[in-house]
């Protein structure tokens, strides 16, 4: 924590900072408990106002000549501010709150002790989030009382604070799964499919250092019967990774791979997800890679695309699309057919690496692979013909350095995806667009070569810590339903990073035909 001193003014910076306030002095005045906070901004002691930039804003409050206080001191540990939305604000108000003798800055954590342990006359809390609701918690003088019992109001003051501002962090949408950034596992793979009966099906796997990726994929498996609003856990397995839901003759099937770069890799379920097949192995040799992308029937033949990657380093992926006929057992290794390997042509005009294909029916009837491609804002285009992939080159595509998901709406008679644009605004749009994560588009197209914003779902102004990313999606009557790999402040100060996400969070896009 540094104190930099301006004329008229003093900023405490507690960017990134938990306070952990633990008894010093006087035993009776104990308190144990975290309260974050980022970047403290307060006027003069005459100042009818001091603000809390970033996310919060501190109000009023005197400091005149008040007894001292029992000395309390915070220890600072990394984290950051939860924020309840976009544009979040946390406010704050305490009357009165004083700062301590022979200082001239305070922390909310001293207010807050100042507050429970010296207030004269009766005080008023007021917490504001940006979702449209206001806590109001009032407390008498405490002035008098026992040691202990102002400490009692000062945790109780902090924990409700702490709670609050865990609650004003969750993320946009439902939350179907969490994981702590501390494990170091981290949230991927997100799909979605609809049973014929209306129930959803989601699902997710687990990368990272603290995962199991390099050796056999962990994915879990939710359902909710109430069209999204509440979600359960119904199974996990291992030996599944990188992988999409798609639903077939009645049963829900889930394929990918076994690991990173590990085998194909396909299982069934017949009962609404709850038990599932032993893996059914569709290749014998590993080196497969793929995101939960469609899987679409034409032909009589059901096709899904994927990649090939040489071993050696991340990149130079060889696309792929496998196909087996409709009717047949789709767990028997020998149903299935595999096109011929394509690396990303040396002829094309930009970009270095694809990956993450689409396997797409065109506007003609011809089957199509259109993948992202590493780094820049475009798609390629690959005609799949007679087992062969062609390439036909690349198109403008916004959020296209970024794993996407297109279907086609017979009803719009557009094609439909939700991407990530590296909006101009961002400085690392232009440098490094792929790692910008934190707005969702709903875009679409009338041929698959032109594309356009129909309108942004979800944004938030901090590209380095937020994203919502790597969706998945299905058409539900006029609506979209979505599920997204999101990486948001939790109260374990968020994640290290957007790309590693720490919630599975489910989406409703209300009559994304209508503009």
């Amino acid at each position: 924590m540094g104190v930099v001193n301006s004329p008229g003014r003093q900023i405490v910076h507690l960017q990134r900072i938990a306070l952990q306030l633990e008894k010093q002095g006087d035993p009776g005045l104990w308190i144990h408990d975290q309260l974050v906070a980022m970047r403290l901004s307060r006027q003069p002691q005459t100042s009818e106002k001091s603000t809390l930039h970033g996310d919060c804003t501190f109000m009023p409050y005197s400091s005149s000549s008040l007894p001292r206080s029992h000395a309390v001191s915070g220890r600072p540990r990394l984290s950051r501010l939860p924020a309840s939305s976009v544009d979040g604000r946390l406010h704050l108000a305490f009357r009165p709150c004083y700062a301590r003798a022979g200082t001239d800055s305070t922390s909310i954590a001293d207010a807050l002790l100042e507050a429970a342990s010296w207030a004269c006359r009766p005080s008023t809390l007021t917490i504001s989030l940006s979702r449209g609701w206001r806590a109001n918690s009032r407390w008498t003088s405490c002035r008098k009382l026992p040691r202990p019992g102002c400490a009692i109001i000062g945790k109780m003051l902090i924990g409700f604070l702490a709670w609050l501002s865990f609650a004003s962090s969750l993320p946009p949408g439902v939350v179907i799964d969490h994981e702590p950034p501390p494990s170091r596992r981290y949230i991927g793979s997100p799909s979605i499919v609809i049973l014929p009966k209306g129930d959803y099906i989601a699902s997710h796997d687990f990368f990272g250092p603290g995962s199991t990726q390099s050796s056999s994929g962990l994915s879990r498996v939710f359902r909710s019967a109430d069209r999204g609003r509440t979600w359960r856990q119904v199974a996990e397995f291992s030996d599944q990774f990188w992988s999409n839901l798609f639903v077939h003759r009645g049963a829900i099937y889930v394929m990918g791979t076994t690991s990173e770069y590990g085998r194909v890799v396909i299982r069934r379920s017949t009962d609404g997800g709850r038990t599932w097949s032993p893996p059914a192995f569709l290749t014998s040799e590993p080196n497969y890679h793929t995101a939960p992308t469609p899987v679409v029937q034409k032909d009589g033949r059901l096709w899904r695309a994927m990649e090939y990657h040489p071993p050696g380093p991340w990149g130079f992926f060889e696309a792929l699309v496998l196909s087996a006929p409709a009717k047949s057992d789709l767990l028997d290794p020998k149903n299935w057919a595999m096109t011929g390997r394509l690396p990303y042509p040396p002829s094309a005009s930009q970009g270095k690496h694809w990956l993450e294909g689409n396997a797409v029916i065109g506007r003609d009837g011809s089957l199509l692979d259109i993948l992202r491609v590493d780094n820049i804002e475009k798609a390629a285009i690959v005609r799949v013909r007679e087992g062969t992939l062609q390439w036909e080159g690349l198109t403008d595509f916004p959020g296209g350095s970024k794993k996407f998901t297109i279907r086609y709406d017979r009803k719009s008679r557009k094609y439909w995806t939700l991407s990530n644009p590296a909006l101009k605004e961002y400085s690392m749009s232009a440098t490094d667009p792929a790692s910008v994560r934190n707005t969702l588009a709903l875009v679409s197209s009338k041929d698959l070569r032109s594309w356009r914003i129909e309108r942004i779902v979800l944004s938030d102004p901090d590209p380095v810590h937020h994203g919502f990313h790597y969706v998945d999606w299905q058409f539900d009557g006029p609506d979209i339903v979505a599920v997204s790999r999101t990486a948001f402040d939790d109260e374990f100060a968020g994640p290290p990073r957007a790309h590693d996400a720490n919630y599975l969070t489910f989406h409703r896009i209300a009559g994304f035909r209508s503009r």
